[in-house]
């Protein structure tokens, strides 16, 4: 933490440091401004510069002052060292300390990760759900064009039949076709994705085209087992 402007708040008085961030935000939010929260009136007295973490929107004064004001203590305290290996002997003495064995000490980027933890997990389960539904839309609508595809296509599906090509080698033609089809939208998809957010490629095109190969194996086992002869007289 660096002082941007002003100075440090008093012991024991109703003055606070403001965080850059809420510099205007509010009202009085400004350096030799009057804040009122709590029922009583602060002095601003200093703009602190955190270099862009949590702290800027935080609002800091003498705990003696805040405690009973707000009727509530404190939970967490954050320690400026001078050497990170110093964390290794806060902890040690912590854990020996019996009056104080329950506080844990941690890295701020630990202590943050550790409160974004639950919310992470939520959001990403969130995620998976919302992509199983949407993959599960994905393949029904791949089926829809593919069974779309052989009806429109069951003469030309016959003639091949009929010219010597063996269900299988039509099977995997239009496996393929619908992979390939997948693939070509899967790759539109990344790119006007990968301009909002780094994304793993390979993983995003490997899931579109098992969209492909899911949506399009049931049609394409359906035209390999068309009777040659209805298949050639289709309209």
């Amino acid at each position: 933490m660096a002082l941007r402007e002003g100075r440090m708040f008093a012991t024991g008085q109703h003055e606070v440091l403001l965080g850059k961030a809420l510099v205007g935000r509010f009202a009085g939010a400004a350096l030799g401004g009057k804040m009122t929260f709590a029922d009583r009136e602060w002095t601003v007295v200093g703009i602190a510069d955190h270099r862009g973490t949590a702290h800027d929107s935080e609002v800091w004064g003498d705990i003696q002052v805040m405690a009973p004001t707000f009727e509530r203590g404190y939970s967490t305290a954050t320690l400026a060292l001078t050497d990170r290996a110093q964390l290794d002997g806060i902890s040690a003495a912590l854990a020996t300390d019996p009056a104080k064995s329950e506080l844990l000490a941690k890295r701020e980027v630990d202590y943050w990760r550790a409160l974004s933890q639950q919310s992470v997990e939520f959001v990403s389960l969130l995620g998976a759900a919302v992509g199983v539904i949407f993959a599960f839309g994905a393949v029904l609508g791949a089926l829809d064009t593919m069974y779309a595809q052989v009806s429109a296509r069951a003469r030309e599906l016959g003639t091949l039949r009929a010219i010597g090509f063996k269900p299988r080698a039509i099977l995997v033609s239009l496996v393929l076709e619908g992979v390939l089809h997948a693939l070509g939208a899967g790759v539109l998809g990344v790119l006007a994705a990968s301009l909002l957010e780094n994304m793993s490629f390979e993983l995003s095109l490997g899931f579109a085209m098992s969209m492909g190969y899911a949506g399009g194996l049931l049609p394409a086992l359906r035209a390999a087992r068309l009777p040659i002869v209805n298949a050639v007289r289709a309209d």
